[in-house]
């Protein structure tokens, strides 16, 4: 059951919004994609010299802001290359963009990166696309909107409810590379964790749930940017989303803010908004945050 809040949103809307999502993060990723093997500037952010801007980051969410203020010049635009101190319009509606996601990937001409374009209505996720590069077909675009389902590459989108068995069987798990210092594993269910992958994209990681090759995900420590379309794509492909909530425990993840309202305040709440998330069919997700008991706060 999804929150209150978003029971009576307009579908059309919602699907209205997807689209917009969907045509931006295809351009920016078909643009990634060509210039993977250029000569681009790279910097690094906040004196980080591991965390990495390219100038492909920069241009990209130029152009995905330029498009959605052509189609919602009201909406509030929250992106991860934003400059310190901005302030976005207020809006009930809010798009949060992640130019590229996996950023050092994509430096290292790894194509394991994406272009994550989520919206949300008072926090909570609804409509959003995520591009990824993808073997034959280069191009592959995800894309939901609450009360209308996802695709994928137009193509309706299921996850197939599949037994917590699949885990031992060589299924795969994409997972935080130091999952230990996050999670006491029940260690009767260890052989269930399923074959782990560190990919180093979140919205990569959410594709690869929505589309079936990974069983699951323990997703984060990420930003909201990171998450916001990928929860809706996966919702809406029939799939569950779980967080850590303020007393440390799995619940079923209701938005980014818990009582919102329309100010800075709480816009800045989700820009800094960082959290993990599992992800995947309902059985594996209840298996998994059953079986994987936090530690320590995740944000």
């Amino acid at each position: 059951m999804e929150p209150q809040l978003i029971q009576n949103i307009d579908k059309k809307l919602t699907n209205k919004l997807a689209s917009i999502a969907e045509k931006a993060a295809l351009e920016s990723g078909k643009y990634a994609l060509e210039n993977i093997d250029s000569e681009i500037q790279i910097f690094s952010k906040e004196g980080k010299k591991n965390n990495l801007v390219t100038e492909i980051d920069r241009r990209n969410q130029k152009f995905i802001i330029s498009m959605i203020k052509d189609h919602f010049p009201d909406h509030s635009i929250i992106g991860e290359e934003d400059k310190k101190n901005i302030k976005p319009q207020l809006h009930e509606i809010a798009w949060l963009i992640d130019p590229i996601d996996g950023t050092t990937n994509f430096v290292n001409r790894i194509p394991i990166f994406s272009v994550s374009i989520g919206v949300l209505f008072k926090g909570i996720p609804i409509a959003g696309a995520i591009w990824t590069p993808w073997m034959s077909e280069k191009n592959l675009i995800l894309k939901a909107s609450f009360g209308n389902g996802a695709t994928i590459n137009n193509k309706k989108n299921k996850i197939k409810n599949i037994l917590s068995s699949k885990l031992s069987e060589g299924g795969i798990a994409t997972l935080p590379s130091k999952i230990e210092n996050y999670f006491k594993i029940n260690k009767n269910k260890k052989e269930f964790i399923g074959e782990k992958r560190v990919l180093g994209s979140c919205a990569f990681e959410m594709m690869l749930i929505a589309k079936g090759i990974s069983a699951y995900g323990i997703l984060g420590p990420a930003s909201s940017w990171d998450f916001a379309a990928g929860v809706i794509i996966i919702r809406e492909s029939g799939g569950e989303i779980f967080s850590i909530n303020n007393k440390n425990e799995w619940e079923r993840f209701k938005g980014f803010h818990d009582n919102y309202q329309n100010n800075y305040e709480t816009i800045e709440h989700i820009r800094n908004w960082k959290g993990i998330m599992a992800g995947g069919s309902k059985n594996i997700v209840n298996f998994t945050t059953n079986n994987f008991t936090p530690l320590k706060k995740s944000k």
